[in-house]
């Protein structure tokens, strides 16, 4: 049962998660973006939604956009760029 439960939450995570960078997938951001609007709405209560690039900060060049996201990613999770 308990082993059961943890591969359930291990499907889910690879579910909403992506792969390479472990963040949340579109399909994910959508699912909560429609919950919080319902609760929004439920609330009487205004949603307010920024949301931004980071292509502004990144080189222009493809080989130096590689190193750049790479590096980057290093940084935030090293086990994910072994050589």
């Amino acid at each position: 049962m308990v082993q059961a439960k943890k591969m359930n939450e291990e499907l889910l995570k690879l579910s909403i998660n992506d792969d390479l960078t472990g963040l949340y997938n579109r399909r994910h951001f959508y699912n909560k973006l429609k919950e919080e609007m319902m609760r929004a709405r439920r609330q009487g209560r205004s949603l307010f939604l920024i949301m931004s690039t980071a292509e502004m900060f990144m080189p222009r060049a493809p080989w130096m956009r590689y190193c750049f996201c790479r590096k980057n990613l290093e940084k935030a999770q090293p086990e994910r760029c072994t050589p």
